[in-house]
């Protein structure tokens, strides 16, 4: 954010190789997404305006597209809300949700359907890359959708702890030696 304000180029570096150790424990990666959401919505407090009005008083591209970047963790919750007024429109038609009626906000069946296309995008991919499928493969699709959904309470928290310092460290248990990891590949 800082480059995109001092006229640095900011770039997607397509032939960049990173090694990650993900998580294998819900647990483990929920600390670990606190803590992105936490660092995401500090740096959106602190660089969000000055992006926008450097968008729009210069005319930059750029620093618009990085002051949107910033919104993500306001798109996943309202998108988490949007979900649960949507649902309640399918399960009481007609009814409300305390004081908001959903399909004042969106008609459920558009937004299920926009929902389900979401999902639909992975195997899509996966025909078209000609990929084989496993058991493996197929559970960590099924697992994809809840754990989507853990996005919403976790940029949640992440809003209330963005000015939390204290570190919460990611515990990393696997060992893998630089042969067996070129062997995957």
């Amino acid at each position: 954010m800082k480059m995109a304000l001092s006229n640095e180029q900011v770039a997607w570096a397509h032939d960049a190789i990173i090694y990650d150790e993900k998580p294998l424990k819900l647990k483990q990666s929920w600390r670990q997404r606190v803590r992105w959401m936490q660092g995401h919505w500090d740096v959106a407090s602190r660089f969000w305006v000055k992006l926008m009005k450097k968008a729009f008083k210069e005319k930059d591209l750029r620093a618009f597209d990085c002051s949107i970047y910033l919104l993500q963790p306001v798109r996943i919750i309202a998108m988490g809300i949007i979900t649960l007024f949507a649902y309640a429109e399918t399960f009481h038609p007609g009814g409300t949700l305390g004081f908001i009626q959903p399909s004042s906000v969106i008609p459920g069946f558009i937004w299920q359907a926009f929902v389900a296309v979401q999902f639909l995008y992975t195997p899509f991919v996966i025909w078209y890359e000609r990929r084989k499928i496993n058991w493996k493969m197929i559970r960590a699709y099924v697992m994809y959708i809840p754990y989507n959904f853990t996005w919403i309470p976790i940029a949640i928290q992440g809003m209330l702890n963005k000015n939390k310092t204290e570190w919460s460290h990611t515990k990393h248990t696997r060992s893998m030696s630089i042969d067996e990891f070129e062997n995957k590949m």
